[in-house]
């Protein structure tokens, strides 16, 4: 009889160089993800001055390219249970290479608004699946903390735009902006042709020969039989992926549930990208302090996601997130409060955006971990991806928040933020589809 080897147990023990290089590679797809998807925000004010556009005239970019990156979110899920998690990644990255590309000799608009939706398809596309590739390469009881690094890479790839940005902007203009991010992206794709390789737990998931697995497994570096039979607990999973096939894993009841948790944290997250600054500078706040806030809440996000990666190892999905759910809503319900308060000042509302970033930030990447953790192999990025395209769906409701905010004040933008991440906490406190402590005390 053939050896059986449980591929369980042996991506859970010691991770080779080459399957660490792999993680890189997953994470250097949502680096560049964040930085295609910034290039428009620093480019703009460019592109007005050169085409004589006043700053409504972008909204239908913005908007499009929201609705074109939904779509992408769901379908690149999708189709990366039915074809695979390489030559989806490839693909998406290519797609939004290439178009970010045309941009640079965009002669239009027209032309500019086209490129932009077909770029927000790959955009949307690359997460899910770079997210559902970084949980299928890592060992059990590190998946969180390595999902949240990954996604953490979204804001680094807007860090190195801004940067960038900052060099070429100002010399050469935003033309050779978009040159020189279409070509480091298609780069990247064509680097990826050639070191990227396919999932074996996906392949074990979808039916693969034991040879094609096991040589896979063999050149990270596990020692194995070649002719060795792999098997694993999760390859009973259905093998088409599909929203019927994500009711049936989880219930139609439970399902809906982690939707409206990324609805409303989503809606909380982008409702502080796109107005939070616009919104304090109208209230007296000052634009230096708007902006210092921003960067403030970026970089409470970034220490949230690997504070809630830890914890989420260490105690489960469930108390982690609860906690900071509830953390967000009681803080933007004081920063309600604070704002009526005629004595507040700008270091108050630093600290406020610090915790709001580590609090809302944090449970946006704490989502992701969950979702590529309670849906089986076989429809992990299928799962990951519709719940992410409806929390674009409540990024797009941002825009809503914001409108009614600029209307009434900003003590109402932030009970918007309250309500929604007390929303997102009951959604989380009702679901039954946690998953338990991994990491080693």
């Amino acid at each position: 009889m053939r050896p059986s080897v449980d591929i369980d147990a042996l991506m859970d023990g010691r991770m080779p160089a080459r399957q660490k290089l792999v993680l890189g590679l997953g994470a250097l797809a949502i680096v560049f993800d964040g930085f295609d998807n910034q290039l428009l925000g620093f480019a703009a004010p460019a592109i007005m001055a050169d085409w004589h556009l006043s700053a409504t005239s972008l909204v239908p970019v913005v908007a499009f390219s929201l609705i074109a990156m939904t779509v992408g979110t769901a379908l690149g899920g999708y189709l990366a249970d039915r074809v695979g998690r390489r030559p989806m990644l490839i693909g998406c990255v290519f797609l939004f290479g290439i178009a970010t590309l045309a941009i640079a000799a965009a002669p239009d608009f027209t032309t500019l608004i086209a490129l932009r939706i077909t770029a927000g398809l790959g955009l949307g596309g690359a997460l899910p699946v770079a997210a559902a590739y970084l949980t299928e390469f890592t060992s059990k009881r590190h998946r969180s903390m390595v999902v949240s690094l990954g996604i953490v890479c979204t804001p680094l790839g807007g860090l190195i735009a801004g940067a960038l940005s900052a060099v070429i902007l100002p010399s050469m203009g935003w033309r050779h902006l978009f040159l020189a991010g279409g070509l480091l992206s298609v780069g990247t794709a064509m680097m990826f042709l050639l070191l990227l390789p396919e999932s074996p737990r996906y392949l074990l998931a979808r039916g693969g020969h034991d040879r094609r697995i096991n040589t896979l497994l063999r050149r990270f570096g596990h020692a194995i039989d070649a002719d060795a039979h792999v098997v694993c607990t999760e390859a009973e999973a259905p093998a088409k992926p599909g929203l019927t096939q994500i009711f049936s894993a989880q219930g139609i009841g439970q399902t809906l549930l982690l939707w409206s948790a990324f609805f409303c944290c989503l809606l909380a997250v982008y409702a502080m990208f796109s107005w939070g600054p616009t919104i304090l500078n109208g209230g007296g706040v000052g634009l230096r302090v708007a902006s210092i806030g921003l960067a403030l809440f970026n970089l409470g996000g970034m220490l949230g996601a690997l504070v809630v990666g830890v914890a989420m190892d260490r105690l489960g999905s469930r108390r982690p997130m609860l906690a900071f759910a509830a953390a967000a809503s009681i803080v933007s319900a004081i920063a309600a409060l604070y704002w009526s308060y005629p004595d507040r000042s700008a270091t108050g509302f630093m600290v406020i955006f610090a915790i709001l970033g580590l609090t809302i930030a944090g449970l946006q990447v704490a989502l992701y971990a969950l979702a590529t953790q309670i849906y089986p192999t076989a429809m992990r990025a299928s799962g990951v991806g519709f719940a992410a395209a409806i929390g674009r769906l409540g990024a797009i409701a941002s825009s809503a928040a914001g409108a009614l905010s600029l209307a009434n004040g900003a003590s109402i933008f932030f009970v918007i933020l309250a309500v929604a991440m007390a929303g997102a906490g009951v959604a989380l406190a009702s679901m039954r589809h946690h998953f338990s402590a991994t990491a080693r005390p």
